[in-house]
């Protein structure tokens, strides 16, 4: 059986390989930003984001939303890198549980995403979506919170 590009034999061994191979890619990712001086760091829903133009918000939904666009987080910001590998250690047991139940084709509860100028920034669910990234998911599925502006 397969999954993507994952041969499961070994659900535990396949969970962890995937881990080791995403924090590998963050810690990467942060060397070469060292030496180019770009920024590798997830984009944080704030004041600076969102200006002072935040008129409200409203539920958008249960959907499913391209993974490619959860761009940011409205907190956890150091806990993954800008393509939500996983770039502290504290994080390895849950995000091995979550890779876990989805390669077991377990269901897991959605999202929680905020939509802001077209982009999606996580409240509730960065492992999720990190392990979603990591498997190749095109979709997530997601409550989705829209922010208007003024």
């Amino acid at each position: 059986m397969t999954y993507g590009n994952v041969q499961l034999k070994n659900l535990d061994e396949t969970a962890n390989s995937l881990f080791e191979r995403e924090a590998a890619r963050a810690t990467w990712n942060q060397i070469l930003a060292r030496i180019t001086r770009h920024c590798t760091c997830l984009a944080q829903l704030n004041d600076e984001v969102c200006g002072s133009g935040l008129h409200g918000e409203h539920y958008g939904g249960l959907t499913e939303v391209p993974v490619e666009l959860v761009c940011g987080t409205e907190s956890r910001g150091q806990d993954f890198d800008s393509e939500f590998r996983p770039t502290r250690s504290h994080n390895r047991e849950r995000w091995l549980s979550v890779a876990l139940a989805r390669l077991q084709g377990r269901g897991l509860p959605p999202v929680t995403l905020i939509l802001k100028d077209g982009l999606y920034y996580v409240r509730d669910g960065h492992h999720r979506v990190s392990v979603a990234r990591a498997l190749g998911e095109a979709f997530i599925e997601a409550e989705v919170i829209v922010w208007e502006n003024a």
